[in-house]
């Protein structure tokens, strides 16, 4: 149960951290920090 609450999580941060990358990418110039917090 913890553990698929995990994986769950974890699929959902890297969805939001990918849609945000790509919403970054319309923006020329922009710094990411933290972007890869691992």
């Amino acid at each position: 149960m913890v553990m698929a609450f995990g994986l769950i999580a974890f699929s959902v941060y890297n969805f939001s951290e990918a849609f945000r990358r790509k919403k970054n990418m319309q923006i020329p110039g922009v710094s990411e920090p933290g972007a890869k917090p691992e």
